[in-house]
């Protein structure tokens, strides 16, 4: 099924769940740390003025079912395009890192450019925007607003380099995408063009460990 294989992407490719500081949930503040070495990964529970609530850090089985919900959003925005898929792909996991501060909205470091950028796709909608508001949240409904989004943008971006600059390459849709030129060479951009080809790649089974913990019966 389309969900799994973007997840197999997702962990092939990109940054692991649980392995971020910034991916925080709200716990009992008696909860035990998540593993027992102690680590910035493993801290006991710490108040958050941000999240109002004692918070540590995203556990891998966490984080594994929150990346499903941005596999889900992505195969519902992009069902019959791959391109378009590796696309989102590339876009949100470089913009966002795929962290739940960012995904939420919540955090110091969760709005780029000093408040401006919104959601896993970074759009500049500026500080305080309702619409920005509207694209963060880790619920598959924002998840799907906030991915749809990006998708637009991004679809975008691609007529844009069809029509005015005569290329329908991905380094001039992930340049107009960024704000940069058409035949920027810059080496963010690049890095993006790189990854969308390692999200082009055939993917692979999940894993059973995996399967298992989503409740998935179909692990194609």
């Amino acid at each position: 099924m389309l969900p799994q294989a973007i997840l197999s992407l997702m962990l092939a490719a990109g940054p692991q769940p649980g392995r971020s500081i910034y991916s925080v949930v709200v716990v009992p503040h008696t909860s035990e740390p998540a593993c027992a070495e102690p680590s910035l990964l493993c801290a006991p529970p710490k108040w958050s003025e941000d999240w109002q609530g004692f918070t540590r850090p995203e556990t891998r089985d966490e984080g594994m079912r929150r990346y499903w919900v941005i596999a889900q959003a992505i195969a519902q925005a992009a069902p019959k395009s791959k391109r378009l898929r590796s696309l989102l792909l590339a876009v949100t996991m470089h913009e966002s890192g795929w962290r739940r501060d960012v995904h939420s909205g919540i955090g110091p470091a969760a709005q780029g450019d000093q408040g401006r950028s919104w959601g896993m796709g970074q759009a500049l909608l500026g500080v305080g925007s309702e619409q920005g508001k509207a694209l963060v949240g880790v619920s598959q409904e924002a998840t799907n607003r906030c991915i749809d989004h990006t998708a637009n943008n991004l679809q975008r971006a691609s007529r844009y380099c069809v029509r005015q600059a005569g290329s329908a390459g991905v380094r001039c849709i992930f340049g107009i995408y960024g704000g940069l030129s058409a035949d920027t060479k810059h080496k963010g951009v690049l890095k993006r063009v790189n990854s969308f080809h390692r999200f082009s790649a055939k993917p692979a089974p999940l894993a059973a460990e995996v399967t298992e913990l989503l409740g998935l019966d179909d692990v194609g």
